[in-house]
């Protein structure tokens, strides 16, 4: 058995000044992303994990850059936030970090289209041999999508509630289908936010054939609450495993919130110790 430990943290806005996160005066001072970067470091150093997935990343270079220093020498980010007026990025990307080998697992373009945000998948060479398939993942959030302009304001909310679960159900879906793949090639592990709980309806497809697990159900914890809406706590972000994967312990790091995230994270993360069986991925089928 190969033990190592994942973790998952949603970096709320990781973007660098001067350029702004989704409205052009949403940006950090130069003081104000020290403390955030500071605090980020912080939270890996104490998560002591191998493999990271993160969400609600903008500045790319500076998260690899700042990944390398601490000992995650292998990054995966497939994708590019969309900028505007070349300050103010939109649409977050996802990444992968981790201190063993790591490659990137390319899907066919029909698949990305149908994520919102395109995931990161990476097969990841473990010390003794085997490997196992890393996904980070940042779902459809809850907030309604654009409807039609000759909508009432009541339509429009809930056209845009509709778009919005239906664009989720469609991911997660989606990601079953590439978890259903990959587990021929090696053991999955899903990360990241999902922004919904794991019994909504838009979550259903990922629990078809028990392909998928959630890490805490195993241990007979949790769910851990990571997110606050308006002060009510909301376990939104999960760790999902498949077979050939033991669980072995499980964390939540909240001692930060609740809170914007301007400093730190507007979600806690999540810290997961798993064994992998070692015969699996000694000889990686490509």
């Amino acid at each position: 058995m190969s033990e190592f430990t994942v973790a998952s943290l949603n970096l709320c806005n990781f973007a660098k000044p001067p350029f702004a996160s989704y409205e052009w005066h949403n940006i950090l001072t130069s003081e104000q992303w020290t403390q955030k970067r500071s605090w980020l470091t912080q939270s890996i150093i104490a998560a002591d994990a191998d493999i990271i997935a993160f969400q609600e990343v903008f500045s790319i270079t500076e998260l690899k850059e700042l990944c390398f220093e601490l000992g995650y020498h292998y990054f995966i980010c497939p994708d590019r936030p969309n900028i505007e007026n070349d300050f103010v990025f939109s649409q977050p990307c996802v990444a992968i970090a981790s201190r063993y080998k790591a490659k990137w697992v390319k899907i066919p373009t029909k698949m990305q289209s149908r994520f919102a945000r395109y995931p990161a998948i990476a097969r990841v060479s473990l010390p003794n041999g085997a490997a196992v398939t890393a996904i980070s993942v940042h779902l459809k959030s809850q907030r309604a999508s654009a409807a039609p302009d000759n909508y009432t304001e009541k339509q429009s909310q809930l056209y845009g509630q509709w778009v919005s679960s239906f664009q989720r159900a469609d991911e997660a879906n989606a990601l079953f289908e590439i978890a259903k793949k990959q587990i021929n090639k090696a053991p999955v592990i899903v990360m990241g936010d999902f922004n919904q709980s794991r019994d909504s309806q838009s979550l259903q497809g990922l629990w078809k054939n028990n392909l998928l697990q959630p890490l805490d159900t195993l241990l007979g914890v949790g769910p851990f609450n990571t997110f606050y809406h308006r002060f009510t706590p909301n376990a939104i972000d999960h760790i999902l495993v498949s077979e050939r994967v033991t669980a072995v312990d499980m964390a939540c790091i909240d001692d930060h919130l609740p809170t914007n995230g301007t400093l730190s994270s507007d979600h806690a993360m999540l810290v997961g110790k798993i064994n992998v069986e070692s015969e699996i991925g000694a000889v990686v089928r490509q």
